[in-house]
């Protein structure tokens, strides 16, 4: 019998700073007499996480996780036909409709960016077994500035 005891395992990350942010992170690190340079990230990122959160600059917009399950549920509706009839094309679904089909990115990109301008997600990918749209996809977002 196989236990998931994931929940009890920490996530860890690597992220790379530049020396004077790691430099100011070390002196309050010495200054509070916190235990360690983790335990010193998690306080600064919590405290930061919590005043953008209280000055209204970050929040979680119900609106694009809607556009993301609309965008899914398309896709899935009509997953068997393009994966026999488009497999070798770009998909490009957005406001919970199909948008149409392109032989390369960029041209996906155009069509994305011609149909449906005001799209807050979108899947854009070639159809797979696997296609599920992510929250963020950076060579979409780099190509849609």
């Amino acid at each position: 019998m196989m236990v998931c005891i994931s929940y009890l395992m920490k996530v860890r990350k690597t992220y790379t700073l530049n020396e004077e942010l790691a430099r100011t992170l070390e002196e309050l690190r010495w200054a509070n007499r916190i235990e360690s340079e983790s335990k010193t990230v998690e306080l600064v990122l919590r405290r930061g996480l919590s005043s953008i959160s209280s000055a209204g600059v970050y929040h979680d917009d119900k609106g694009i996780e809607r556009e993301r399950a609309d965008n899914n549920r398309a896709y899935r509706a009509i997953q068997s036909t393009i994966l026999k009839e488009h497999f070798e094309e770009f998909v490009v679904i957005a406001k919970g409709r199909l948008l149409g089909f392109s032989r390369s990115l960029d041209g996906a990109v155009e069509l994305l960016k011609r149909e449906a301008p005001d799209a807050r997600h979108a899947v854009v990918d070639k159809p797979s077994l696997k296609t599920e749209a992510m929250p963020v996809w950076e060579a979409l977002l780099n190509r849609l500035k």
